[in-house]
């Protein structure tokens, strides 16, 4: 089955500052592999990010919260990997 995914505006804006390509290949990776096992597809974050998800995409990484009972997974921030957890 299937989750549901939701953009916060912060995320949405985020894909919009990357090149087209960059973004259209981080849309691929949620809506076919994020949206079917987000657990397996990403990696569950600590300390102050706990609760929270991380999945790459080269350089890049998709942070996220899995809302298990609703089936949905809320896309919070994309950004370099060097700069996302500041």
């Amino acid at each position: 089955m299937s989750y549901t995914v939701l953009w916060k505006e912060e995320a949405r804006d985020n894909l919009s500052d990357l090149q087209k390509d960059i973004a259209s290949a981080i849309k691929n990776k949620i809506t076919r592999y994020l949206v079917l096992e987000p657990k397996k597809n990403g990696k569950p974050l600590k300390r102050e990010l706990k609760g929270l998800w991380c999945a790459k995409y080269a350089r890049y990484r998709i942070i996220y919260e899995i809302l298990e009972l609703e089936k949905t997974i809320i896309i919070i921030e994309i950004g370099l990997r060097k700069t996302i957890y500041d």
